[in-house]
């Protein structure tokens, strides 16, 4: 077939050459002709040499992905063998949970889809025009690659609406998942909500950081978990927690973190639908302190230019939660936003400790676990960073 080419300015073919998988609208000389929103399109260098295939879309800045490097028309299996690889490197995942992130997009090479397997359900997110136009033969390579009831569709997210797209969720292939499915994780118990809730209805992105904190954290200490959502880090610290207290500004997440403690039979925690800002100001004018302070925020900068707001309300937060910590407290930091560097939050948590005249030691960094996997070539791939900090005191 004969696809629409693509002529790159001079030196931005680079990036290309290199993995990199974004064209933006800026780096491009010309439409040979204009195609439409994903359609495959031949790219070119300025010299009319041959970099190679990607979907595009004219009217986003974020122009062409790039799918494959040395060819001039994409191989008939691309998307069917880049599903079936990035499955196959997941199978081990699933001897400690029944919950995994199958696609990470940029990070599988299948750039705007993203695919989450939650017990016997797939959940698919089309994020680019690219996607949309095959999801459905998506959703049934999914079905027969694995036992699964049913394929459904999540893609209702405002950041569509740069790709032209509506959101939108419902069926794509098989049955509908049920109201709730249950989860199993590290020998914790979650209910999932695939059709209601946040993203894809469950956060793998947190599952080795979940383990971890249970695995670092005193026995007998007293938990503070903000920004709890449905109680994920909660679950695994009241394995050992003579107390857990988690706040969330979302009623529903609240009802959802009690049931997920019934589920387990805990008896130690207690979940409160509550403005975190507005509960830490009110909290350090009292008495009450915490062993173990989880800091877990929904990402505020969706863009490069919130990034700083962001940072400031890091330090807010670590500020307010330093003020609340026992002696020797440990307090867990994540952050889920691109856009805040690794740099600016420590910024935000050296500030914050220096404000309050405090010392925090890093017990470790981590990133976003295996099944979310990060390209050195693609900085966008990296988004969620963990700091493990301790607080110290001189002797």
């Amino acid at each position: 077939m004969s696809l629409p080419r693509v002529i790159l300015h001079k030196g931005k073919e680079k990036k290309a050459r290199n993995t990199y998988p974004f064209v933006f609208k800026d780096e491009i000389g010309g439409w040979e002709p204009r195609p439409q929103p994903g359609d495959w399109v031949e790219v070119l260098d300025f010299e009319g040499k041959l970099i190679g295939v990607g979907y595009a879309n004219p009217k986003c800045s974020l122009a062409i992905r790039m799918m494959e490097l040395n060819v001039s028309e994409p191989s008939p299996d691309l998307w069917e063998r880049r599903i079936r690889q990035a499955i196959a490197k997941r199978k081990h995942l699933f001897s400690t949970t029944n919950a995994c992130r199958l696609i990470h997009a940029e990070g599988d090479f299948l750039p705007g889809l993203i695919v989450d397997q939650i017990g016997d359900y797939a959940v698919l997110q089309s994020r680019s025009a690219g996607v949309e136009k095959v999801k459905k033969e998506l959703a049934c390579y999914l079905m027969d690659m694995l036992p699964l009831k049913g394929v459904y569709e999540r893609s209702d997210m405002p950041s569509r609406e740069d790709e032209g797209l509506k959101p939108w969720k419902g069926l794509l292939a098989g049955e509908l998942p049920p109201a709730r499915i249950e989860v199993h994780e590290n020998g914790v118990k979650f209910w999932a909500d695939l059709i209601g809730g946040h993203k894809t209805g469950y956060y793998a992105d947190q599952r080795d950081n979940r383990k971890k904190l249970r695995d670092w954290m005193p026995e007998g200490a007293k938990v503070l978990d903000l920004f709890c959502y449905n109680g994920g880090f909660s679950m695994f610290a009241a394995q050992k927690a003579s107390s857990v207290l988690g706040l969330d500004l979302d009623p529903e997440a609240i009802k959802f973190a009690d049931e997920n403690a019934k589920l387990n039979g805990y008896t130690n925690t207690t979940f409160l639908a509550a403005d975190v800002f507005a509960w830490l100001e009110d909290a350090v004018t009292k008495p009450e302190k915490y062993d173990m302070i989880i800091i877990d925020p929904p990402a505020m900068a969706k863009k490069k230019e919130k990034a700083d707001n962001e940072k400031w309300m890091f330090w807010r937060l670590i500020k307010g939660a330093l003020q609340i910590a026992s002696p020797g407290a440990k307090i867990v930091v994540s952050s889920c936003a691109y856009h805040l560097s690794q740099v600016q939050l420590f910024e935000a948590a050296r500030f914050a400790a220096g404000d309050v005249i405090q010392t925090l030691s890093i017990h470790d960094i981590t990133f976003q676990p295996e099944d979310h996997p990060w390209i050195l070539q693609i900085p966008e791939s990296l988004y969620l960073k963990t700091f493990f900090f301790q607080l110290e005191s001189a002797q």
